[in-house]
């Protein structure tokens, strides 16, 4: 068999025999550029402007994470490169709670989040997974949603649909889901 360039082939015992250490050493890992392509949008708290201005005008401060009394708001680490020390919402570790005030867009004294506009996302539905459409029984994210029967219903088969028009992307669904990964995901919109 022949070998591509710049591409190491072992056959089973030299991999085994190798180690780990030396793997790694020899066959140096990589990013695939694909890979940074499918990486999954950040989900801004409410009112956050778009990515680039987000960019320009937050200083991260923490003011919103110390407003949100639920916690669900986090600065994002160094993996989040240019965008390290924004604040950021992660529904399965904790959704938005769409709290009456808004404190975090309040403690915003920079402008990176207003009152413009609080829908944050829009909740997308894999069927493919969803115990629903697979013959089984879940409801979670149906009795979850603050706005069920509206933005999350359940049709005469008794499968879920989402109305993206009532759905404000809080992330509960998600949080609510028992897959993992979820079969309902909280999609961020593009300002």
């Amino acid at each position: 068999m022949a070998e591509s360039p710049g591409k190491t082939t072992l056959n089973r015992r030299e991999f085994f025999s190798l180690g780990l250490g030396t793997l790694k050493e020899r066959v140096p890992l990589q990013k695939s550029p694909q890979s940074r392509r499918n990486r999954r949008p950040i989900l801004r708290p409410p009112g956050a402007v778009s990515e680039e201005i987000l960019g320009q005008e937050c200083t991260s401060c923490g003011d919103c994470v110390v407003a949100c009394q639920f916690e669900a708001i986090r600065l994002l680490d160094h993996r989040a490169g240019k965008y390290q020390g924004t604040p950021a919402i992660i529904p399965r570790i904790q959704p938005c709670l769409y709290c009456e005030d808004f404190p975090c867009v309040t403690a915003c004294k920079e402008g990176a989040l207003t009152k413009d506009h609080l829908k944050m996302g829009v909740a997308e539905l894999d069927s493919r997974r969803c115990f629903n459409t697979k013959g089984g029984w879940c409801d979670a994210c149906f009795q979850k949603c603050p706005f069920s029967g509206e933005a999350i219903r359940l049709n005469e088969r008794l499968q879920l649909e989402i109305n993206a028009d009532f759905c404000t992307g809080c992330g509960l669904c998600e949080h609510a889901c028992p897959l993992s990964p979820p079969a309902i995901r909280i999609v961020p919109l593009e300002i």
